[in-house]
C-alpha cells in the first residue's frame, strides 16, 4: 500500500494565483485609462474637465494686461 502524499493547498492553487493577478491588473489598467480619458478629452465640443480647467487658466493669463496695474 503506498503512503499519501502530503499536498499543500498553495500547490493546487498556484495557477490560479497568477490569474487573478493578471485579471486584477488588466481591470486597474482598464479604470486607470478611463479616467485618463475622461480628464484629458482633446474634443473642442466637449473636452474634459483638466484640459477645459486649463484652457480657462490661459485665457484669463491671457487677457491680464500689465497696464492696468
Amino acid at each position: 500500500m503506498s503512503k499519501p502524499r502530503y499536498n499543500p493547498p498553495y500547490r493546487s492553487q498556484s495557477g490560479q494565483l497568477v490569474i487573478e493577478y493578471v485579471l486584477l491588473l488588466i481591470v486597474v489598467v482598464t479604470i486607470a485609462l478611463l479616467i485618463r480619458n475622461m480628464l484629458m478629452k482633446r474634443d473642442p465640443d466637449s473636452p474634459g474637465s483638466l484640459v477645459g480647467k486649463w484652457s480657462e487658466i490661459q485665457k484669463v493669463i491671457a487677457e491680464d494686461d500689465p497696464n492696468k496695474r
